[in-house]
This record gives C-alpha cells, sequence and structure tokens, in this order.
C-alpha cells in the first residue's frame, strides 16, 4: 500500500481546480474542467496519493511475482508501473467479478475503468470534490466506507454497467464505450486505449483470483498448480500452465537428499507454495517467494523422525483458511496439525487409527466443497477418499476405483488444480516412469488417467532393490566372477543382457544395492579390508570410485544386508548379524553416511543372511531370512522405528536357495518386492511379490548363473 500527500505548489493548485484530466466521475454533479498544463492530477503516475488498502489482508508475495510480469507486458499508462499494491487492487476487482458469476470480459472493462481513474490504486483523499476509491466514485454513489470497499464498488460500477446494457449487450460493445457509458467522462476517448493492457491484467489474475491455493503447491504464483520432486537429490519444478501441460524442469537447488521427501502447501498465508520436509527429527520450511525460489529453511519443531515419510500437506481440513498437516504415527493413528499461519501449527489433534495399512495418504479437496479432504490406497488396489466436514473430523471412507497398483500408491500425489477447472486433481507414476495425471471432477470422481510423459522415474526413484540405470524397475547384479554385471530390469521379469561394470571385486564382500545417497540412483555398499565402501550409481550402470565409509565391519561382511528404509525417514538403512547372532541396524543419512548402529535382536544366528523389502507393502523395510534348521522362509515386518513385528513363516524348501536369496526390487513393474534365487542347477528363479508377504509362484529365468553367484 502507497500513503503519501501531494507536496508543494502542486497541492495548492489542486486545492483551488478540478481536476481535469482525471475522467469526471460516475454522477458526477459539477463538470469537469480542464486544469493549467503542468498540473499534477491522478493521471501522473509518479505522483503518490493518500490510498487505503485493497485487501484487507495486505499485499502477497504472489502480487509481487505478477507485478513483474505484467511490467514486462503491459504497454499503457501502467507500463513499468505497477507494484505489488496496484495487483492487490486489481485482483480484488477480479475477485468481485468472479464471485458474481460474470466472465473476463466484466473484469477487463472494471479494471480498464480503475486504469484511466486512479491507476489502479484506492484512493482515500478526496482529491476531485468527494470522490473517492478505485472508480473515484462520487458521495451519491455510496458512503465512503463503500466507495473504499474494492468488493462493494467493484459490484456498483457492474450493477450500473447491467442496467444500461441490457440482455448482456455489454458484451459486444467496445470496452472504451462501456467504461464511458458508466463513468460519464468528459474526456471519453481516454478508456479505449487503456483496454488492452485491462486484458492482460484480467489474464494473469483470473485464476489467481480464487480463493488460496490450499490444495496444491504454486511456486511461481500464477495461480495453476506445479509438479515438484527432490528424488534426484535437487529440487526439481515443473510448473503449470493449464490443460495438464507443465513447462521444463527447473533446477531450484541440490542438497536435498538428507530431508524427507518434502509436501507442499501455503505454510505463512502468502498465497505462494512453500516446502516442509524433515531432516534429523526436525521439521523444516522453505517460504516460496515466487519464481521457484525459497527462503532458508526454518527449524519448525522436532520429533518428526517417525512422522517424516507419511508427512501430507491436507489443505484446510478446519475451514479457518490455513493449510493443514498430517501425518501417520508408527501404531497407525493419524495425527493433524491445523495451520495457524507464519509457519506456526497447532498442537496434533489424534484423528484415527487404521491408516498403517494403506498408503501415504495424500490431500485436496477433491469434493469441490473448500474442504480438506484425504486419498489413500489400501492393500488391494482401491482407492478411497475421505471427504472433511470440518472441525478435522472426516466422512467415512469412499470407495473411488480400483487398479491403483502398488507402484500408483506409493508415487500418489495430490497436485491441486493442474488444468484450470478448481478441481483437485491426482498425479502418479508408474513401473515405466511414465506420468499419469487423473483430473478431478468434483463428487470424488475423476477422468481417466491421462498419460503425460515418461523419463519420471529417476525423480521418483524405487524404494527397495537396485535400480542402476534409473528406469524405475529393479536390476539384479553380482560379482562373483571378481566382474561386477548387471542385468537391468525390463518389467514383466525380463531383463537385458548382462553389462561388464567393471574388474577387481575379488577382494569385496557381496554387494548389497539402495539408494544410499538419495539421489535416485541405485548404489552398491560392501566390505574390503574391513572396511564399509559405497559405490555411488550415476545412472547408466557405471559407479563412482568407491568411498571408505568406515572401519571395523570384517565380521559382518558375511551377513551385510541392505534393508531400506526401516525407521521411515526415507532413506536406506544396511543392517548385519555380528559373530554373536545379534541384528544391528545402522539407520542411513541419506548421504552415504549412517547412524551409530541399533541393537535390535539376537538370536539371528539361527537364520541365514538376511535380505531387506517391502514383503507386504506397507513402505516400510521388512527383512527376510531362511531358517537354517527347516529351511523355512521367513518375515519380519518392519514398524518403523527400527523395530520389527514377531516372524512371519512364509514357506518351507527354500534351504538349496538361502546362499544366493536376494530381493532385487521390483521386476515386474507392479509396486511390490520381488525375491529372486539361483537353485543348485544355476537357474534364476523369480518370486514376484503380492504384498501382505505373500509371493506368485515361481518364475524361471533362466541357467548357467552359478559363476555369477557361487556357493
Amino acid at each position: 500500500m502507497s500513503s503519501s500527500t501531494l507536496r508543494g505548489a502542486a497541492t495548492a493548485a489542486l486545492a483551488a481546480l478540478t481536476i481535469a484530466c482525471l475522467s469526471a466521475p460516475a454522477h458526477a454533479v459539477d463538470p469537469p474542467t480542464e486544469p493549467p498544463t503542468g498540473d499534477i492530477t491522478l493521471h501522473d503516475v509518479t505522483v503518490q496519493w493518500d490510498t487505503a488498502p485493497c485487501d484487507p489482508d495486505g499485499t502477497t508475495g504472489s502480487d509481487a511475482t505478477i507485478a513483474s510480469q505484467l511490467n514486462g507486458v503491459l504497454t499503457g499508462r501502467l507500463d513499468g508501473h505497477m507494484t505489488a499494491y496496484k495487483v492487490s487492487c486489481a485482483r480484488m476487482v477480479v475477485k468481485a467479478v468472479r464471485d458474481r458469476g460474470m466472465p473476463k470480459r466484466a473484469a477487463a472493462i472494471a479494471i480498464t475503468t480503475t486504469i484511466v481513474e486512479t491507476n489502479i490504486e484506492n484512493v482515500s483523499e478526496m482529491v476531485d470534490h468527494d470522490s473517492l476509491g478505485l472508480f473515484q466514485q462520487r458521495g451519491s454513489w455510496g458512503s465512503a466506507k463503500n466507495r473504499l470497499n474494492p468488493t462493494w464498488a467493484t459490484n456498483a460500477f457492474l450493477d450500473k454497467m447491467v442496467r444500461l446494457y441490457p440482455n448482456n449487450s455489454w458484451q459486444s460493445a467496445p470496452v472504451g464505450e462501456v467504461c464511458q457509458a458508466v463513468q460519464v467522462s468528459a474526456h471519453p476517448d481516454r478508456y479505449q486505449p487503456q483496454a488492452s493492457d485491462g486484458q492482460k491484467i484480467v489474464d494473469a489474475l483470473w485464476t489467481a483470483s480464487e480463493r488460496p491455493n490450499l490444495h496444491g503447491a504454486d511456486f511461481n504464483g500464477d495461480g495453476v498448480s506445479d509438479i515438484f520432486a527432490t528424488g534426484t537429490g535437487t529440487l526439481t519444478v515443473w510448473n503449470g500452465k493449464g490443460s495438464n501441460n507443465f513447462t521444463p524442469a527447473d533446477a531450484v537447488g541440490a542438497n536435498w537428499n538428507t530431508y524427507s521427501r518434502p509436501i507442499g502447501g501455503d505454510f505463512n498465508g502468502d498465497r505462494i507454495g512453500d516446502l516442509a520436509a524433515v531432516r534429523d527429527g526436525t521439521l523444516h520450511i522453505w517460504n516460496g517467494k515466487g519464481g521457484n525460489k525459497f527462503t532458508p529453511a526454518e527449524e519448525v519443531g522436532s520429533g518428526w523422525s517417525h512422522l517424516a515419510s507419511s508427512l501430507v500437506s491436507l489443505g484446510d481440513v478446519n475451514k479457518d483458511g490455513r493449510t493443514d498437516i498430517g501425518a501417520v504415527d508408527l501404531d497407525g493413528v493419524l495425527h493433524i496439525w491445523n495451520g495457524k499461519g507464519s509457519n506456526n501449527f497447532a498442537p496434533a489433534d489424534r484423528v484415527g487409527a487404521g491408516w498403517n495399512s494403506l498408503s501415504r495418504p495424500v490431500g485436496g479437496d477433491f469434493n469441490g466443497d473448500g474442504i480438506g479432504d484425504i486419498a489413500a490406497v489400501d492393500r488391494d488396489g482401491v482407492l478411497h477418499i475421505w471427504n472433511g466436514k470440518g472441525s478435522n473430523n472426516f466422512t467415512a471412507p469412499d470407495r473411488v476405483g480400483a487398479g491403483w497398483t502398488r507402484q500408483f500408491a506409493r508415487t500418489l500425489m495430490s497436485l491441486g488444480d493442474v488444468n484450470g477447472d478448481r478441481h483437485s486433481d491426482l498425479a502418479a507414476v508408474d513401473g515405466a516412469g511414465v506420468l499419469h495425471l487423473w483430473n478431478g471432477r468434483g463428487n470424488n470422481k475423476f477422468t481417466p488417467g491421462d498419460p503425460i510423459g515418461p523419463g519420471w522415474a529417476p525423480h521418483f526413484p524405487a524404494e527397495f532393490g537396485g535400480d542402476f540405470n534409473a528406469d524405475g524397475i529393479g536390476d539384479i547384479h553380482a560379482t562373483g566372477t571378481g566382474t561386477l554385471h548387471v542385468w537391468n530390469g525390463k518389467g514383466s521379469n525380463n531383463f537385458t543382457p548382462a553389462v561388464s561394470v567393471g574388474t577387481g571385486w575379488t577382494d569385496v564382500s557381496r554387494p548389497v544395492a539402495a539408494d544410499f545417497n538419495s539421489d535416485g540412483i541405485g548404489d552398491l555398499a560392501a566390505v574390503r579390508d574391513g572396511t564399509l565402501h559405497i559405490w555411488n550409481g550415476k545412472g547408466d550402470n557405471k559407479f563412482t570410485p568407491a568411498e571408505a565409509v568406515g572401519p571395523g565391519w570384517e565380521d559382518l561382511a558375511a551377513t551385510l544386508a541392505s534393508l531400506g528404509d526401516v525407521n521411515r525417514d526415507g532413506h536406506a538403512d544396511l543392517a548385519a548379524v555380528d559373530t554373536e547372532g545379534v541384528l544391528h541396524i545402522w539407520n542411513g543419512q541419506g548421504n552415504n553416511n549412517f547412524h551409530a548402529p541399533v541393537r535390535v535382536g539376537s538370536g539371528w544366528g539361527a537364520f541365514t543372511r538376511p535380505v531387506g523389502g517391502d514383503f507386504n507393502g506397507d513402505g516400510t523395510g521388512d527383512i527376510a531370512a531362511v531358517s537354517k534348521a527347516d529351511g523355512f522362509l521367513h518375515i519380519w515386518n518392519g514398524r518403523g522405528n527400527t523395530k520389527f513385528t514377531p516372524s512371519d513363516a512364509v514357506g518351507p524348501n527354500w534351504e538349496d536357495l538361502a546362499a544366493t536369496l536376494m530381493a532385487p526390487g521390483d521386476l515386474n513393474a507392479d509396486g511390490h518386492t520381488d525375491l529372486a534365487a539361483i537353485n543348485p542347477e544355476g537357474i534364476l528363479t523369480l518370486w514376484n511379490g503380492k504384498g501382505d508377504n505373500k509371493f506368485g509362484p515361481a518364475v524361471t529365468i533362466g541357467p548357467n548363473w552359478n559363476e555369477h553367484f557361487p556357493r
């Protein structure tokens, strides 16, 4: 908001005469007179007048962004003179038109009028007789309070317009003619030259004038929701263009690999998308500045480690106009923290239990009532929606539809409105790395999936196993010959021919695979000379030189296992069994470093080398191993706090497979972790995971694998 008064001689002159360059206010009683040449009038954009706020909440970061954009395209009087304040005034005018259900042309007429009358400023001093406000309406229009209220003033302007132009005839009349008819100016030719800029301003604000984007993330302040991801370790943003189209990827910043998968929302109430994520148990928020830029991280609070993997932005679930967040604890209880603005939240509200049998929830307004809803996929691949009722209450789940594979469930995201129809949309990435969009239609219904394009796998990487070419499908690796070989998965349990990656692996323990630096590409870890080393994948079956992580691993090398994420912080963890049969877990930090080992329990000497994956489909790392006594395969499901359920005896006759048992990730692109092993005849066999610790029948791939996996 600007606030100053005219100075010097201009003030004295203006006190004595009527401003003629100013179009005569509507319903003017006295005819305007032309001021002497050189006098300063409201048409001079360099002069500041006392003004009132247009938006009671003030200007926003989005207003500043739009002002900057408009200054590059306007060609009339306001070329180079748009400010956040002027945009806030225009925004309120456009909103009044939209709220009335009138089309863009009505807004363009109103904005054109305010350009000519006041340069889109809510003038609060009586410069010309008793005229006030954006439209310089005289006292005969209404009270001073009303005329300084942009919503009231706009509606008063529109009321007269529709009276003068019955049957919507104003829609076909020239803009300047309609402005003049309402305002009755002594200078009717001043409106039409500004009509083009009026339309540009309306175009920039039409979507943004809706209620704040509480159900998506808009990082460039254009009113259209954007996509973001940090799977490669770099924050990448694709700005929505409407109609399911997006700009090319914008690499915003690096070093996101140590944070959990971020969520987007407006956490400080400035109508620009912000980000929130957890690192080392602390919730951080980055406030958007527009233009895909963010403030430095602000630490909001600690104690979030066990909630990081289920963190969700819910929109507004208590009807207070602020963005709320939620998360599911280790007992499957959903908690909600209601936003208070300024990156602050109310204490957690315990909403309900049973959420640990569902995918990570996402939030949006799926029935179009303005209240935040929750969507999640169950273990049978059915999408459910819980509609918000306000006050953190929800309806019973609405069964939306089946066919939401584990892969879709794992990458499910709510984007807000990406096609400009004012409904929340859903998106997910399939096993082939193709992004799909489901446009919301309201009433919890969606259009069929729209495949946007391939190449998204690196940004939403597999959580378990090794994916060395970043295509989202698990790969197999082996070093039994002293040479590292990789067989890239093609989906449907098929593989490329072996790729010989490099020699020199004879003095290294059998490597395990996971994404240890959180860049979206599979890495390898193994022990050499008692020191743990990591080779980071580069995405083309190539690896960086070995990085020595730390010594003291000589007695753990034979049982080294990659577990996935067992403490729900979004990072890959390692495990090993010591010589006393005690299982230890090292929780990853996402940068090739690990926290101090956690002693999980004893008695593991009775089992073969463990392997890790998500065998029950809950997103938390599990452990599988074979009993040395009876050959039964057992699974211990992770609880999310580096603790596990009692073992589940899956089935017998695994004794001949135990030595080569592996969990390569998802080999058939259905979103479930699969198992593989080499039988005594050297035949590679796969068991496709089905969730709930169950597997499909054995699938025989082919012979001659013994040399790669010696017993």
